[in-house]
């Protein structure tokens, strides 16, 4: 598929938050997200702001202290404007026995001026507290 300068520059946003992802570069991953930033991620109120975004990113990393390593492959991605949706695999190691666990999700953000202004983030719920509770499991 082709893609004009600015689709492409915004598929680079989300390459980009991948990568510093990847190596737990957290400045370099928030310094992607617009100031006012707005995210909808499933089974989660709205959150709105990169300060309140880093408030609950901070918090939920305490649920993935059991993971040693993870990482997200893209799956699917296309872009159209300011759109970029993308379907993702998360994979990470489980600490105590390096076990690869994954499930699977779909993001659609907006990406202007080379910031994230709004995601919606869409993994089943439900997965992931199966595959979160098998791993709570395997440590005890």
């Amino acid at each position: 598929m082709t893609y004009t300068a600015t689709e492409q520059a915004n598929i680079d946003i989300v390459h980009k938050l991948f990568e510093a992802e990847a190596v737990s570069d957290w400045d370099a991953y928030f310094a992607l997200w617009a100031e006012d930033c707005v995210l909808h991620i499933a089974g989660q109120p709205v959150i709105r702001g990169k300060a309140a975004y880093r408030a609950f990113f901070d918090a939920a990393q305490v649920a993935f202290t059991v993971f040693s390593h993870f990482s997200h492959t893209i799956l699917d991605l296309n872009a159209e404007g300011e759109d970029v949706v993308f379907r993702w695999r998360f994979h990470p190691t489980v600490r105590a026995t390096g076990k690869l666990v994954s499930w699977e999700g779909i993001h659609w953000m907006k990406v202007r001026d080379g910031l994230i202004h709004e995601d919606w983030n869409y993994a089943d719920p439900a997965e992931v507290q199966r595959v979160l509770a098998g791993v709570m499991e395997a440590r005890s």
